[in-house]
């Protein structure tokens, strides 16, 4: 899935030994634009580059517990969603990471979620996908109600990051459920990245 291309660039390393994961690498949004515009003789430019990264100046992830590391990812790239339906999500106990390790995080430090940008689903513009809390035990802490949704658009993404000691709050079997809707009129997938401790 070529979301890069929507000026995000997000790179993770991780290995594990024995049950102990190590995280490494980068994470930054990252638009490089630069906008021209002539005027009375003269031609005026204005860039904008790095807006965001995972440290404030620094775009480095580490392992462990402090407000800028990490020390549980998981990735979810689901294909062939119909058209109208919802995937869901169990954030704790119930799915485990590419090594095989239960992912169980006490809190989600980050997420970018992804709609397939396959050029078949990009023609039509009205094609999109929610993310958003499950009606029942869903995971709120990153939204302002529990009944609320984000809608993005195929080839778009969402992504939300909060390097701190307390971001959003993961509670087993109660505020652990996250869905994915396919509000599109043909099949589609995603994927879903999850930068948690």
């Amino acid at each position: 899935m070529n979301w890069k291309t929507w000026a995000a660039i997000v790179t993770v390393g991780a290995s594990a030994a024995w049950g102990a994961d190590q995280i490494a690498g980068s994470i930054r949004i990252s638009p490089n634009v630069t906008h021209t515009s002539s005027r009375e003789g003269s031609t005026l430019t204005e860039t904008i580059s790095d807006v965001w990264k995972w440290a404030g100046a620094s775009s480095t992830v580490g392992t462990g517990t402090t407000a800028t590391a990490i020390s549980k990812m998981y990735v979810v790239v689901s294909n062939g969603i119909p058209a109208g339906a919802t995937n869901t999500v169990d954030l704790y106990g119930s799915v485990y990471d590419s090594f095989g390790n239960l992912f169980s995080p006490s809190q989600v430090k980050g997420f970018i979620f992804c709609p397939t940008n396959a050029l078949s689903v990009l023609t039509n513009g009205y094609q999109s996908m929610l993310i958003r809390p499950a009606s029942a035990n869903g995971w709120a802490t990153w939204m302002s109600t529990t009944t609320s949704a984000i809608r993005v658009k195929a080839g778009g993404m969402f992504a939300l990051f909060a390097p701190c000691t307390n971001a959003y709050a993961v509670t087993a079997t109660t505020g652990d459920l996250i869905e994915t809707v396919n509000e599109s009129t043909n099949a589609c997938g995603y994927s879903l990245f999850i930068f948690a401790e």
